[in-house]
């Protein structure tokens, strides 16, 4: 309940943040925020991942502007609380979101997972509106260290497969 009444105020102030920028230049006309937002990624070493899927098929999946991943255990492997101001605006969060939703594989390079994702199978959903995504404990250690040499999880490469 307190993510989704977070997420509720965190698009309220995006919409009045747009109606106020619309409201100070009268005369422009107003451009699309995906339009001028993109993933910043940095470069990825040779042979690293590009990024994470989490294949959920098979699983009751609802998509969320928010998602997150644990592992068996309870760890927080993926989702907003881990994210910095550095790396991203409040408004790429909100606009873009922190994930992609993927209905199969060919879709996955084009995704935001990129050309060479690491592909985990997710254990179950979680959360009450099945969002949540659980992965076992090896593999979210798996993630942690793969993420360590491109940093695919602070550049929002990730993507779900349902």
């Amino acid at each position: 309940m307190k993510r989704l009444f977070i997420t509720i105020i965190l698009l309220v102030l995006i919409v009045s943040l747009n109606v106020y920028s619309y409201a100070a230049t009268p005369l422009q006309k107003p451009q699309p925020a995906q339009e001028k937002l993109s993933l910043k990624r940095r470069e990825i070493p040779p042979g690293a991942y590009t990024g994470l899927v989490i294949d959920a098929r098979g699983k009751n999946v609802t998509r969320s502007i928010s998602p997150k991943i644990y592992d068996e255990k309870g760890r927080e492997i993926y989702g907003v609380s881990l994210f910095s101001k550095e790396n991203h605006s409040l408004e790429e969060y909100v606009i873009l979101g922190i994930v992609d939703y993927l209905h199969n594989e060919s879709e996955i390079s084009a995704s935001r997972a990129g050309s060479n994702p690491l592909i985990i199978k997710a254990v179950a959903t979680s959360g009450p509106f099945n969002d949540d995504f659980i992965v076992s404990e090896g593999d979210g250690d798996l993630i942690l260290k793969e993420n360590e040499i491109s940093k695919f999880l602070e550049d929002m490469a990730v993507a779900i497969l349902y």
